[in-house]
């Protein structure tokens, strides 16, 4: 006899944080685009549908975010850009659109409108194949006008959708005026202010349950010991900053607190992480439940020690048993996975049936003694919708419309589940591992994963050798110039930036992910007052590209008179540019720099460059460094005092790196302009070799300037191939 479930949802909104950490620019969308889809259209499920409970749990770095996006629009640089007059558009910022404008399941909203696919055709499918000078120059005004306008209408959910003003642009598909973009862009505004006020609403009526992860996003396990799993890989750097785990839980429970009135019941630890030592800093925080995927019930490898027949169809005890309660629901996989990845290509009623089926299944085959089942499904609640072609809208409310009266399965939440039914049976060690395979491999299991956590141990613990914790220290901040490094240290512990590092998972911006996480690092040396490590200069996976991609490459092999003139227009024509604007495609400066542009080209037997500076901010103290990244590490200086035949130095490490060699070279000059001609030779490259760099202004111990902001600029020596296929008069 068939015998009554409880059914659960928990829905998981998470986004890291996107800010740039010198100016608290917003460098990605992502935030701003969920808004009008996933973390509206979840809530109003519950909102049309009283009955159906659902559990919503934020990261709280997303909801202050959120709250950070709608006091300060403009520190959103996508939504600042996108909201510019498409006349007003410089080149990099066109580029920019064409890279980022088509961030969308291109099968589902892209390839269906006939206009967007247009565009996207127009520009290319491959974006590291396209030479966008020329894309660029093809796309009218009318093009970058739409595609602002069809991208962000795709990313509308289907609340959104219902607004008639965006219902009609929908259809219309093109032809989009100024005043119709900058009416969607609004529309997506207002929905991402009301996310927080509406389940804010629902909850106070008892609708839904919020919760929260560890405040930014950490694998918690890691944090506590990334050496904790007996079969982890032996190049696993050691780092142990149990006090970092409880610091991210503590701001969390804060946050949360802030926002929402009152601190959370439960939590989905980040990814469903979990080790023994992380929950008992879990319970000592105050949580009464957790959740965690089902293969850390069941794989007994992971170290879990359990009763004999135990099963994820009821909460389990964890943790210290002499502390305060904390019960532990376990995902079901396959529910959940059906969701997050199968259903998005069935239609609608075809997806609830199969759902509603293996739940009624599951009823069929319960024993008749104990409380109900609790069936704990637990899924992102942001990316799945991209692949829904109505954005979920006929599975979520069909969903709703089955369970209103259905008579074996009553929804619930966790919380709610275990206030009617405590739980009773414990598990006695809970294994390392999360949601993903039952481990952290995804995390720190690749070589550049676990080269990026030894970038941030060394940083943690230069944090430790710089500012000392004090000996009557309560807390591992202990002082007002640790709390600076550690505010970037925190975000660096982030789950989301070892996601993109290595197999299997890749996007379009993992070399954006890479410089956030670099960039981060790179801040917390710089209030330690410390140089930055040179492997903070270059990504983290070789594989990834090196240069900042608003550089004009050379198109030419030029021979400049080094004399600090700009001696003709055309001197410099046909070399590579890069044009320090106050903002550098997604990295934003503070204010201009002393570096305005470099120009730079390379035949067989020299690199030639020129660098346009703001004289006026210059002093008679100051240095210019260019910094030789590849093909050999190396650094030339040059006073910037005016002077037509200026010498520079060379320092390059000898072959053991414990001694210097320095060379003095002859042929540069500081005037209008500074210009310098250095031998390929000493640069240790050769034909066919990539020379990457880039330059900075120091003036005394202190650098003023870096250009490019971030990344470097590159240059290939050419072979006689190559200067042969080159037009001559």
């Amino acid at each position: 006899m068939a015998r009554e479930v409880r059914l659960a949802f928990v829905w998981h909104m998470h986004q890291p944080d996107y800010r740039d950490p010198a100016t608290g620019m917003h460098m990605l969308p992502w935030v701003q685009l969920h808004g009008a889809r996933g973390y509206t259209d979840v809530a109003r499920i519950s909102q049309e549908f009283p009955h159906f409970k659902q559990t919503i749990n934020f990261s709280p770095v997303l909801l202050n975010q959120i709250q950070d996006i709608t006091w300060n629009p403009h520190n959103d640089y996508f939504f600042e850009l996108c909201m510019k007059l498409s006349d007003d558009l410089t080149d990099n910022e066109k580029d920019f659109l064409l890279r980022h404008c088509f961030f969308i399941n291109w099968d589902v909203h892209v390839k269906t409108n006939q206009r967007f696919n247009q565009l996207l055709m127009k520009r290319g499918l491959d974006i590291a194949g396209i030479d966008l000078q020329y894309v660029r120059a093809r796309f009218t005004r009318s093009d970058f006008r739409d595609l602002v306008t069809l991208f962000h209408l795709a990313w509308c959910g289907f609340t959104l959708r219902e607004d008639p003003i965006i219902d009609l642009l929908i259809k219309r598909e093109q032809s989009y005026s100024e005043e119709e973009k900058q009416l969607v862009l609004e529309k997506t505004r207002e929905a991402l202010k009301e996310v927080i006020p509406l389940h804010g609403r629902l909850e106070s009526k008892k609708i839904i349950e919020l919760t929260c992860t560890p405040y930014y996003h950490p694998i918690l396990p890691l944090l506590v010991d990334a050496q904790v799993r007996p079969d982890h890989h032996p190049d696993t750097p050691e780092f142990k900053y149990p006090r970092d785990a409880e610091r991210q839980l503590t701001m969390a429970l804060d946050e949360f607190e802030s926002v929402f009135g009152h601190r959370p019941d439960g939590m989905w630890p980040s990814e469903g992480s979990v080790s023994q030592d992380a929950v008992e800093l879990i319970q000592k925080a105050g949580i009464r439940w957790i959740a965690a995927d089902e293969a850390l019930l069941y794989n007994r490898s992971a170290g879990t020690e359990v009763p004999a027949g135990a099963d994820n169809r009821r909460p389990w005890l964890i943790g210290d048993p002499d502390g305060p309660p904390l019960a532990c629901c376990f995902r079901n996989r396959g529910l959940s996975d059906d969701i997050g990845f199968q259903f998005s290509w069935k239609k609608p009623e075809e997806a609830v049936k199969e759902f509603i089926g293996n739940l009624e299944n599951i009823a069929k085959n319960l024993s008749a003694k104990g409380p109900p089942a609790l069936i704990t499904v637990i899924c992102d609640g942001e990316n799945p919708w991209e692949h829904y072609r109505d954005g979920g809208e006929g599975f979520l409310k069909g969903l709703a419309v089955s369970l209103e009266d259905h008579k074996l399965i009553k929804l619930t939440t966790p919380g709610e589940y275990i206030e009617e039914f405590p739980p009773e049976g414990r598990v006695e060690k809970l294994g390392a591992g999360s949601w993903i395979a039952g481990n952290f491999d995804i995390w720190i299991g690749c070589d550049e994963a676990r080269k990026a956590w030894r970038l941030l141990a060394d940083c943690r613990a230069k944090l430790d050798e710089v500012f000392p914790l004090p000996e009557n220290a309560q807390d591992e901040i202990g002082t007002d110039e640790r709390r600076l490094v550690l505010e970037h240290l925190w975000v660096a512990e982030g789950s989301d930036w070892f996601w993109w590092y290595g197999e299997p998972f890749h996007s379009p911006l993992d070399y954006l992910f890479d410089i956030i996480f670099r960039r981060r690092l790179a801040r917390a040396y710089e209030k330690m007052d410390v140089e930055i490590p040179n492997e903070l200069r270059v990504p983290v996976d070789p594989k990834l590209p090196i240069d900042n991609v608003n550089i004009e490459a050379p198109l030419d092999v030029i021979h400049p008179e080094i004399d600090g003139k700009i001696t003709t227009f055309y001197e410099w024509s046909g070399s590579g540019h890069l044009k320090a604007s106050s903002l550098e495609g997604l990295i934003a400066r503070d204010k201009p720099g002393i570096i305005s542009d470099i120009y730079f080209s390379a035949d067989s037997e020299k690199l030639y460059l020129r660098l346009d500076l703001d004289r006026e901010q210059i002093e008679s103290e100051d240095i210019l460094i260019i910094r030789f990244f590849k093909p050999s590490e190396m650094n030339i200086a040059l006073e910037l005092k005016e002077n037509p035949q200026a010498t520079y130095r060379l320092y390059r490490p000898e072959e053991e790196k414990t001694h210097v060699h320095i060379e003095t070279l002859a042929e540069a000059a500081v005037g209008e302009i500074v210009e310098l001609a250095v031998p390929v030779e000493v640069l240790e490259a050769e034909q066919r070799d990539t020379i990457s760099m880039a330059c900075f202004i120091t003036r005394g111990k202190i650098q003023i300037d870096r250009c490019p902001l971030f990344g470097t600029l590159s240059v290939t020596i050419p072979d006689e191939r190559l200067l042969g296929s080159l037009w001559r008069e």
